[in-house]
């Protein structure tokens, strides 16, 4: 059987000496809060949230609780510069649930200040109207 050696990205960054990207290594944790209450929005309805995010965070995960908001309602969760960069289209139509961007790749380890208008979090209803609260929390690293 052959041998494979395979080397993770940030065992690599260490072992040539350098540093681990900042969640693998510490930082200073920083979580922000918000909720918004769509009141029968329509299908393009934008809620900003969070307010305006401080430039170097490195986001680690985004965590949504929301109510039933309505039959063929989903979310997108980004920003102005890419609408859907840490989550796209999850389903909020049928039943009260949560979620976490962490279950998927989508955004992880992205950094604020890289792109104009990052730095205001944004929730885009999608395919149909929208009636109720979405609570989200954002974690990062500085």
């Amino acid at each position: 059987m052959a041998v494979v050696n395979a080397t993770g990205t940030q065992a690599a960054l260490i072992a040539a000496g350098g540093q681990a990207s900042r969640p693998n290594m510490g930082g200073s944790p920083m979580t922000f809060s918000d909720t918004v209450t769509f009141a029968a929005a329509d299908a393009t309805s934008v809620g900003t949230v969070c307010g305006t995010l401080p430039a170097g965070l490195m986001i680690t995960d985004i965590q949504l609780s929301f109510a039933d908001l309505g039959t063929g309602v989903t979310l997108d969760v980004g920003d102005s510069a890419d609408d859907n960069r840490y989550i796209d289209g999850i389903d909020v139509a049928t039943a009260a649930g949560s979620y976490s961007s962490g279950l998927i790749l989508a955004g992880q380890n992205y950094v604020i200040g890289t792109n104009s208008g990052d730095n205001q979090i944004l929730l885009t209803v999608q395919d149909a109207a929208a009636t109720g609260s979405v609570k989200i929390v954002i974690t990062g690293v500085m």
